[in-house]
């Protein structure tokens, strides 16, 4: 799912789609790899797209949380800055 908070419309608009869907594949599909583990945005970030702003990772966290692909595990990982944050796991119903 891609969020339109620039405005963007013609190819712009349908590259950055088509971009945001293979994000969501690619940790789908790390995810699925590593079914028994957790892993924090900034893991995935890591493993997966180390290019990706954290922003985008997050971003589709929540969108693979709230179609049922992942869930948030509750338990917490320190980050790189040094604070808590979630971590999430693959949904054995996806």
């Amino acid at each position: 799912m891609f969020f339109n908070t620039t405005n963007e419309s013609g190819v712009a608009l349908r590259t950055a789609h088509a971009r945001t869907l293979t994000q969501e594949e690619i940790i789908l599909n790390f995810f699925k790899l590593n079914k028994n583990k957790a892993f924090s945005p900034e893991e995935v970030q890591t493993f997966c797209l180390p290019k990706a702003p954290i922003t985008s990772i997050r971003r589709a966290l929540t969108v693979l949380t709230e179609a049922k692909k992942l869930f948030k595990t509750g338990e917490k990982k320190v980050s790189k800055w040094k604070v808590n944050t979630n971590t999430w796991k693959w949904t054995d119903e996806s």
